[in-house]
């Protein structure tokens, strides 16, 4: 048999194998998502701690008052 023609048959088998699909899906998906939180992270976690800090300081003031 020639090369060229089973190098051709392996390629044209290769493009139709959808094996293992999912699992790259899957993994570009968590790419994704770990990318998202990392950039939102950041600004998310000073308005997180600003209220706590809130809720912190209105405690204090009900525990002093009471």
């Amino acid at each position: 048999m020639n090369i060229l023609f089973l190098l051709q048959r392996s390629l044209g088998r290769l493009a139709k194998d959808v094996r293992g699909q999912d699992i790259i899906e899957y993994a570009l998906m968590a790419g994704f998502v770990v990318t998202a939180a990392v950039a939102f992270l950041p600004g998310m976690a000073t308005s997180i701690s600003t209220i706590f800090s809130q809720v912190a300081g209105a405690l204090a003031t009900a525990a002093s008052q009471g």
